[in-house]
């Protein structure tokens, strides 16, 4: 028996199998001033001045502080509130 929610499991599932696919749809529902070229770059050879052997979304420029400050500000619709449609798109990717 999984004790865990079917559609939590179905997103771990789906991570594991392609992650970088999985991150490519989860962060295109993100605003993007700037697409990123490459979702993951990965080399445990070279680390960076940090440290880090991996970048996520090369390229990519986003301000996410963007995303709740502007669709808050937004008017609720006969639809629902204005982050409704968002939560609901995102739980159509189930």
């Amino acid at each position: 028996m999984e004790t865990i929610n079917p559609k939590v499991g179905a997103f771990v599932r789906a991570a594991k199998e392609d992650p970088e696919r999985f991150w490519a749809q989860a962060a295109a529902t993100l605003p993007w001033h700037r697409h990123w070229d490459h979702v993951l770059e990965w080399d445990p050879e070279h680390p960076d001045e940090r440290g880090r052997y991996f970048r996520w979304f090369v390229g990519g420029e986003t301000n996410l502080a963007y995303t709740p400050s502007t669709v808050m500000s937004r008017p609720a619709t006969a639809a629902g509130p204005p982050w409704y449609a968002r939560t609901n798109a995102a739980a159509a990717l189930c």
